[in-house]
């Protein structure tokens, strides 16, 4: 409960113990999506350029996917964001790239044209949580994943 409690799920979920000691918990939210979240005691964590950055704020894994805060790591890489909180959608923009995308929504739009992400953004404890991929596919970067460590390195030279 402790580590749902902070999202807008539904009073519907279920938990399931894996022989790994991992703890599988599905659930569905408020706006009709579901999902399924991996608990385990191997905290995801995000390099850049193969140094830890991200403090206080930690990424997040759904459907074995990795989500990261929106603001820090778009500081850290050079990205400027222009967020509207009306629609709940951002802007971002990098060396004549702009990539727009909205909460709940796996659409982007990169200069105009259409593409899809695996995983939509998020609000989460109000902070937006992008997922990881939107920087390769967005902008280009490369991103090195370790899904044995849970480890993304993202490669900014």
């Amino acid at each position: 409960r402790p580590v749902i409690s902070e999202l807008s799920v539904l009073n519907q979920w279920r938990g399931f113990l894996l022989p790994s000691k991992h703890f599988l918990i599905s659930l569905s939210y408020t706006n009709g999506q579901s999902v399924v979240m991996e608990i385990n005691n191997k905290l995801p964590v995000v390099l850049l350029n193969g140094q830890e950055f991200l403090t206080g704020i930690s990424p997040i894994m759904v459907d074995s996917r990795m989500l990261v805060p929106m603001r820090q790591v778009f500081d850290a890489v050079g990205i400027t964001v222009h967020w509207d909180n009306q629609t709940k959608s951002g802007l971002a923009v990098k060396d004549g790239r702009q990539v727009s995308f909205s909460i709940d929504s796996t659409e982007i739009k990169i200069n105009g044209q259409t593409g899809a992400l695996p995983l939509s953004p998020r609000l989460v404890n109000n902070q937006t949580y992008i997922p990881i991929s939107l920087l390769r596919d967005g902008f280009g970067l490369t991103v090195l994943w370790d899904g044995a460590n849970r480890t993304a390195d993202i490669k900014t030279n």
